[in-house]
């Protein structure tokens, strides 16, 4: 019995330090101007792509789709790496065309590795509230190579405390355990 417990015990703190799997993808945080101007920066993360990451695309929504919401004044504010990277901003054109946010790179983005600080601004005239976008990743012949949906960056919160109070409650339990009874 006490080697079962200690046996899950131990698979339970293993599985807590197992690091999270994550595909390629692209984060934003979102940021209000005020007098509805916005702005995105974005982060595009290459997690496994041996031939790196040399392109990227980030489309804005259709002005039909959001029912007369308008997205206008599209420009590329910041682009981390202007000396490897060109940014090109092609804005929407009626009625059934959102705008686009294409980086094309000269040198990749290595796989393991991150690269932030692309940036666009826009005025936004509609109600719908702003967030996820669609993108499209492509290797260096403009294959495709993942689609998906921008995700909000978050910041990661370490949480030592809880480790801590998950080792003590192990070593209190196996102090139990060796504890003398009457």
């Amino acid at each position: 019995m006490k080697k079962t417990t200690l046996f899950i015990l131990l698979f339970i703190v293993l599985l807590g330090l197992a690091p999270a799997v994550k595909a390629d993808g692209i984060t934003y945080s979102l940021a209000d101007l005020g007098g509805g101007n916005w702005s995105y920066t974005y982060t595009i993360t290459n997690t496994d792509e041996p031939s790196g990451l040399y392109v990227f695309d980030i489309y804005f929504p259709s002005v039909s789709s959001l029912g007369n919401n308008n997205y206008s004044n599209i420009t590329a504010t910041a682009n981390p790496d202007a000396t490897n990277w060109i940014t090109t901003v092609f804005p929407p054109s009626e009625p059934d065309l959102g705008g686009v946010y294409d980086a094309e790179a000269s040198i990749p983005i290595a796989p393991g590795d991150s690269l932030g600080g692309f940036g666009v601004s826009f005025s936004y005239s509609g109600t719908a509230p702003l967030g996820a976008q669609e993108f499209e990743i492509y290797d260096p012949n403009f294959n495709l190579l993942e689609t998906g949906t921008t995700t909000l960056s978050t910041t990661p919160t370490p949480e030592p405390s809880t480790l801590i109070f998950l080792v003590s409650g192990l070593l209190g339990f196996l102090g139990l355990g060796r504890w003398p009874r009457k």
